[in-house]
């Protein structure tokens, strides 16, 4: 009888101290990301981790997905594999960009990136929340000057006006909504974009999930001349539009990769990762597993 009941109380104390380690673990991936980050902000739904060694990551809640990932002071860190895919994407562009449209800011990330490689060209960003701004500005490596400026706006609007005053520009870059319903991925949406490029300007938009985006897709088919799309190597995938009258074989993107490798030197290898694996979208069928491409 002794015996079972110190059995039954070690079971009980067993059972506590593995609800202890469950408990803490808990905690400590609340607070902490799950790899040592420390949650050290909230402004709103923007949760900001650091772990300690200046790497930072940009949530919109303690346990959702990281938006964006920055390491301060080094603008070519980029671990998140939709942000590779759209640096990758730049092998579309036939010159170095003079004019550029970013359609929401995040952690700035992209908007840093490209004000690195690209000094002297302008940077409009379309940013429809200050509190983004005042977070990317204050934790991450972004920071507005002459060329870099943010516009506080709803995309939709900045876009129409943009259009109406006949601007254009070399690149855009749609991140502000990456998943539909979304009044820039109607096919207006998609025309006013095409519209604002330059003769060889380059349209990038990530996407979240091809499956139930195939509405989306073709509206951007009947957008722009040309359609290409690469898998990040997660949910995302990043989607290629121009106008501008050529067709690319992979032969011409890894050579196009090769030059960027060469001249950019990005920490990942742009051809290996991406310039192979880039196709061009002539036709969408629904209820198939694949897209049907050309090469």
């Amino acid at each position: 009888m002794v015996s079972g009941v110190k059995r039954k109380h070690g079971v009980q104390l067993l059972g506590m101290i593995v609800l202890m380690f469950v408990f803490f673990g808990l905690m400590f991936y609340m607070f902490g990301g799950g790899d040592s980050f420390k949650l050290i902000h909230v402004e709103g739904n923007i949760h900001v981790f650091d772990n300690g060694n200046g790497i930072r990551q940009f949530k919109f809640s303690k346990n959702g997905d990281r938006q964006s990932e920055i390491k301060i002071g080094d603008v070519e860190h980029v671990p998140l594999a939709y942000i590779r895919a759209t640096i990758a994407s730049l092998t579309f562009l036939t010159k170095r960009p003079t004019s550029i449209l970013l359609v929401g800011l995040g952690g700035g990330s992209i908007a840093t990136y490209l004000h690195k490689h690209f000094p002297s060209a302008h940077i409009d960003i379309v940013e429809m929340h200050q509190r983004m701004l005042d977070v990317a500005e204050q934790y991450s490596n972004f920071r507005r000057n002459d060329n870099v400026v943010v516009h506080i706006s709803d995309g939709l609007d900045y876009v129409e006006r943009q259009s109406r005053a006949g601007k254009h520009y070399d690149l855009i870059y749609q991140d502000g909504c990456s998943s539909a319903p979304c009044n820039l991925m109607t096919v207006d949406g998609f025309k006013i974009m095409s519209k604002l490029l330059s003769p060889e300007g380059v349209y990038l938009q990530n996407l979240i999930g091809l499956r139930r985006h195939f509405g989306v897709i073709r509206n951007m088919q009947e957008a722009f001349r040309e359609l290409y799309y690469v898998e990040s190597g997660s949910v995302n995938q990043v989607f290629i539009g121009y106008n501008y009258n050529v067709s690319l074989s992979t032969s011409d993107l890894v050579t196009r990769g090769e030059m960027f490798q060469l001249q950019e030197k990005p920490y990942f290898n742009v051809v290996n990762e991406f310039s192979t694996h880039f196709k061009r979208l002539t036709n969408v069928m629904i209820n198939v597993d694949n897209y049907i491409y050309q090469e």
